[in-house]
């Protein structure tokens, strides 16, 4: 088990490397598949690459820590909209000087990307919950 995850640890990151992302549907199948393996991958690869990963494919991403690099990634997922909605509710309930806007941004974008039909719900649904609690962030988050 400790050669395969080394070995699709590898792939991730060649491929993050020369940006080529052919191999990669076959890579985050067998992820899929094997929750153990996932978490052995995840442990082997580095900030950048995991960010790399969550923005080329759309059905299983690694959650990074913005705080700091240890622990590189906390849990894995496929996307889901009420989960998300969840997660920037919790975000706004943060102390003001906690909020990572830049962290909220980078998650907001994925999902809206990642939801596909589903994004339209979630974009009007994080928009009633920014215009409520922090209305001044909302054209933060949209701009590019």
């Amino acid at each position: 088990m400790e050669d395969l995850a080394k070995e699709i640890s590898e792939v991730i990151v060649s491929s993050r490397i020369t940006n080529i992302t052919d191999n990669m549907d076959d890579v985050i199948d067998i992820l899929q598949k094997d929750e153990t393996l996932f978490d052995e991958v995840e442990n082997l690869l580095t900030r950048d690459d995991i960010v790399w990963v969550n923005k080329n494919n759309n059905k299983i991403y690694f959650e990074v820590s913005f705080e700091n690099d240890y622990p590189k990634s906390v849990s894995s997922k496929i996307l889901d909209l009420d989960t998300e909605i969840k997660w920037i509710e919790n975000q706004l309930n943060k102390d003001e000087n906690d909020i990572n806007w830049e962290n909220i941004k980078y998650r907001y974008k994925r999902a809206l990307k990642e939801l596909g039909f589903k994004n339209v719900t979630y974009y009007q649904k994080v928009r009633e919950i920014i215009l409520t609690h922090k209305s001044t962030k909302w054209r933060f988050l949209n701009n590019n």
